[in-house]
C-alpha cells in the first residue's frame, strides 16, 4: 500500500528545484516543478507550504542581502504567481455549492501577497466563496467593502510589521460588523485580540471553519 504521505526528501527536493528554477527566470521549469509535486502525491497545501512558501523566503533573503537584484524579485514573484495558477488549474471542476464566503486582503502600504493567494487558493478547492481583495487595500476601503460584501470571515495579511495598522483595521470593520471574525497570518501580522492568528495556509481551512461554527 502506498504511504499517506510522500517522503520528505521528495518535498525538499522539489522545493530546491523550484528556488533554481525562480533564480533562473524559468517559468516552464518552475510549473513542472509544483506539477511534479502534486504527480508525487503531495497535496496542494503542502505544496504552498513546503515548496512555495520557503522558495519565496529564501528569494526574499537573497534581495535583503543584494545577492539579487529587486529585477530578480519582482520576475521571481511572478514566475511563482503561475506556478500557483497550475496548482488551481490541477484542482479540476468545482465541487460542491460555495460554502460561506470569505474576504482576503492585505493593507495598505502591503503588496507582497503570494502567501494570501496560497490561502485564497487553499479556501477556494474548500469550496469557500473567496473575494480576493488583493495589495494596498486602504483602511476605508476595507471597510467599505465588508459592508458591501458582508464576508462570514475576514483575513488580513502582512509580512512587514503591521501591529497598530492592523489593530485599526479590525477597529474599523468591527465597527461595521461587530461579530465578523477576523484571522491574521503573515510574517508581520502579530497576535492580535480579537483576531486569531493563521500560521499558514495549511492551517487556514481549520481556522475558518472553528471561525464560521463560532460565529
Amino acid at each position: 500500500m502506498a504511504p499517506d504521505r510522500p517522503p520528505a526528501p521528495t518535498v525538499a527536493v522539489r522545493s530546491r528545484e523550484f528556488v533554481r528554477a525562480l533564480l533562473d527566470g524559468n517559468a516552464r521549469d518552475a510549473e513542472g516543478t509544483v506539477r511534479a509535486a502534486l504527480a508525487d502525491g503531495v497535496e496542494p497545501s503542502a505544496v504552498h507550504v513546503a515548496i512555495i512558501a520557503p522558495a519565496m523566503r529564501t528569494v526574499g533573503d537573497l534581495w535583503a542581502r543584494d545577492a539579487i537584484t529587486v529585477a530578480d524579485e519582482h520576475l521571481a514573484t511572478a514566475l511563482t504567481y503561475r506556478a500557483l495558477d497550475a496548482i488551481s488549474a490541477a484542482g479540476g471542476a468545482p465541487g460542491a455549492p460555495p460554502r460561506q464566503r470569505v474576504m482576503l486582503a492585505a493593507l495598505q502600504g502591503e503588496r507582497h501577497v503570494v502567501g494570501l493567494q496560497m490561502v485564497a487558493d487553499t479556501l477556494a478547492a474548500a469550496d469557500f466563496d473567496v473575494l480576493m481583495l488583493g495589495p494596498d487595500v486602504p483602511l476605508g476601503a476595507l471597510a467599505a467593502a465588508v459592508a458591501r460584501h458582508a464576508p462570514a470571515v475576514l483575513g488580513l495579511s502582512a509580512t512587514m510589521p503591521a501591529g497598530p495598522l492592523l489593530a485599526e483595521a479590525i477597529e474599523r470593520v468591527h465597527a461595521v460588523d461587530s461579530v465578523l471574525p477576523v484571522l491574521v497570518g503573515g510574517a508581520g501580522a502579530p497576535h492580535i485580540a480579537p483576531a486569531r492568528h493563521v500560521a499558514d495556509a495549511a492551517a487556514v481551512v481549520a481556522a475558518v471553519e472553528a471561525a464560521v461554527g463560532g460565529r
